[in-house]
């Protein structure tokens, strides 16, 4: 019952603050509007835009998706 997929995404410390925030989201998204880069990105399956609301909403999910993996797995350090 779990999926695992890879993704790629551009994370700043905690408590950055959110101008700061949305001006990289902004910047990064105008690489990706870029034709050649987003038709290479959607080639590859790997062009998901998100909002710094979504993108933390989407890491939260995969957090908690995980640690249901990893503890139904049984799985600990040592």
């Amino acid at each position: 019952g779990f999926e695992a997929a890879s993704w790629v995404g551009f994370l700043v410390p905690a408590k950055t603050d959110a101008a700061v925030v949305n001006k990289l989201n902004a910047a990064i998204n105008s690489v990706v509007d870029d034709a050649a880069t987003s038709a290479k990105l959607s080639a590859n399956g790997t062009l998901q835009k998100r909002t710094p609301v979504e993108a933390a909403a989407f890491l939260t999910s995969e957090v908690i998706n995980w640690r249901k993996m990893v503890t139904a797995a049984g799985v600990s350090v040592d």
